[in-house]
């Protein structure tokens, strides 16, 4: 199959060739898909290409939509669904509301920023991908005929950043990208998201990473009436610095109607908590900042906890404890918003947020995370010490070229 040299530039630019051979993750066959960090709105942006004429798209990573969107404008024109066909059965196992099968398949879904509801037409048009497929035929531009989106007006696009064609659904369902790769390339339903302030990447298929030793496992959970199609993981405690925050602990568990429990987040920029955990958990904080001689400042908006930190001066560890003491995540804490001061990246997100935690996407920013479907677990490896996303987002022509 012939190569895009549009496509090929992009990835030029985007992979940049930052470690050691021995640094680099490997590749057996996987689709790998540039992101990149819109600062205005903290949202991470995914590049893709579709239709006969490979028309750009950037779309807003959300790991928990169920599906592809894009707008009217932008988006190819592709060949609608059927109501009563079987693509739209796998698209909307709920049926359409009419029942008639002639009609136009339609769908249901909601802008995760702004949080309009709306409704958009199942339809179908190839997407252009980068297959990785080591050793024998290296990284090449291949297709994925028949991939379902949904074709949306351009107002239900209210909150998403500029030039932003629409959202990209990475979601546990039958249509999301992963699993529509998946069942194109025969490639594993897992997909991996690392992100970072500059450049990140959708990993998606059969892959092998260097720091594979260093990461830990957790299981993947869902309400049992199947009502979601996002992410949510058991968290049991919080820590700072190895002392666990007081808290109702049963706050933290998810329930069937999806109330409680830690979902993550690609779109909500700071991890948000529940203000029944946010207080005790800002309260420790303050105490434990104080006790290592942190002076706090005045706050910085949309924080509310900020120090002055000068030099060397080491700032409380924050790790969030998954299914026993010996599975810890250490959460990205304090966000630098000026010269000397930090504030701490969390956010009250009121007694009305459904989760009791939201990940948000600073948090996971330098955070290699592995999303199994086929296991229902998660992987997740800090790559804060030295190896960072760019080096997860190279191509294989770029290792080959090294």
């Amino acid at each position: 199959m012939a190569k895009n040299p549009c496509l090929l530039s992009l990835f030029s630019l985007v992979f940049l060739a930052t470690v050691s051979l021995a640094q680099r993750p490997f590749f057996p066959r996987a689709i790998v898909i540039p992101v990149s960090k819109d600062f205005p709105t903290s949202q991470y942006v995914a590049q893709l290409q579709m239709g006969y004429n490979l028309a750009p798209l950037k779309l807003v990573v959300d790991v928990g939509g169920p599906f592809l969107w894009a707008d009217w404008a932008s988006s190819s024109q592709g060949s609608t669904i059927p109501c009563g066909s079987l693509k739209c059965s796998m698209a909307n196992p709920k049926g359409c509301s009419s029942g008639v099968s002639n009609e136009i398949c339609d769908l249901q879904f909601e802008n995760p920023v702004s949080k309009l509801a709306g409704s958009g037409v199942l339809k179908e048009d190839t997407l252009a991908v980068e297959l990785i497929d080591e050793p024998n035929a290296g990284s090449f531009l291949s297709h994925v005929p028949n991939f379902l989106f949904s074709f949306v007006p351009s107002f239900l696009f209210q909150g998403l950043g500029n030039g932003v064609n629409g959202v990209l659904g990475l979601g546990n369902s039958r249509i999301s990208l992963p699993s529509q790769l998946a069942n194109t390339f025969g490639i594993p339903r897992k997909f991996a998201v690392c992100l970072s302030s500059s450049n990140g990447a959708i990993i998606s298929g059969d892959t092998t990473y260097d720091v594979s030793r260093s990461m830990m496992y957790t299981p993947l959970i869902s309400p049992q009436n199947g009502t979601t199609q996002e992410y949510y993981i058991n968290v049991k405690s919080i820590k700072i610095n190895d002392r666990k925050i007081p808290l109702n602990t049963s706050l933290l568990f998810l329930d069937q109607e999806v109330e409680g429990g830690t979902r993550i987040s690609t779109v909500v920029p700071y991890t948000t908590m529940k203000t029944t955990i946010y207080q005790p958990f800002v309260d420790s904080y303050l105490e434990i900042a104080a006790s290592m001689g942190l002076s706090r400042v005045d706050p910085v908006a949309p924080f509310e906890a900020c120090f002055k930190v000068v030099g060397s001066d080491v700032v409380p560890r924050v790790e969030f404890v998954l299914q026993s003491e010996m599975v810890k995540w250490r959460m990205n804490a304090m966000v630098k918003v000026g010269d000397g001061v930090m504030c701490l990246g969390f956010l009250d997100g009121g007694l009305g947020q459904g989760a009791s935690v939201v990940i948000g996407g600073y948090q996971l920013e330098d955070n290699l995370l592995e999303f199994n479907l086929g296991t229902s677990m998660l992987g997740f490896t800090s790559l804060m010490g030295g190896t960072g996303c760019s080096s997860f987002t190279r191509s294989s022509r770029d290792r080959d070229s090294a």
